[in-house]
């Protein structure tokens, strides 16, 4: 192996890995974001009706209407989604999505930095160089790979690694932006 050749692959595991930790990074920010609601949707309900308790009293009427009945069924509502979410969380197993997003970012990161100080390092023996750092990330694919990888997620991947490094898609010639693109390659995402 040459060292061309050496750089060309210390290279090639970057752009995947940053491409990987785009696509989990994205995915930890939507589970974050739903969690989040669960919690604030399971909180809000009581909150709201005692704060009306205790500033207002039970007995709080608007123009001879009461207040407190209102509330109770708008919170019973509000509880209602918040149940029917929780249940999807559960099944859809969002808290074990999320770690296992936090995790994939974690690992692709450190692979990245990894293959980025080895492309800089000054060694005679590339084959062994790359030996154990590829077969980290053979292991670490195999890992992401459970997580059902979509091909619109591959794509995002591929888009943000381009942006992030500054290379033209391979079939639009374009540098992505940031933005999905009606490309096949780097968009539609």
């Amino acid at each position: 192996m040459t060292l061309d050749e050496f750089k060309k692959a210390c290279d090639e595991h970057m752009f995947w890995c940053y491409g990987t930790s785009s696509i989990f990074q994205r995915r930890e920010r939507k589970l974050k974001s739903r969690r989040e609601w669960i919690t604030y949707l399971g909180i809000i309900g009581p909150v709201v009706i005692g704060s009306v308790v205790g500033a207002f009293g039970k007995d709080w009427k608007i123009a001879d209407v009461e207040i407190l009945p209102i509330l109770v069924v708008m919170a019973s509502a509000v509880g209602i989604g918040q149940i029917v979410l929780s249940m999807w969380a559960l099944v859809a197993r969002w808290d074990e999505a999320y770690g296992s997003a936090q995790e994939s970012v974690r690992a692709n990161t450190a692979l990245y930095n990894r293959f980025k100080h080895l492309r800089d390092f000054m060694t005679q023996d590339f084959e062994e160089a790359l030996r154990e750092p590829r077969e980290e990330n053979t292991r670490q694919e195999t890992q992401d790979l459970k997580q059902s990888i979509s091909e619109k997620e591959k794509r995002y991947a591929y888009h943000e690694s381009m942006r992030y490094l500054g290379l033209p898609c391979r079939v639009c010639r374009v540098v992505p932006t940031g933005k999905a693109s009606k490309c096949n390659s780097c968009g539609n995402w």
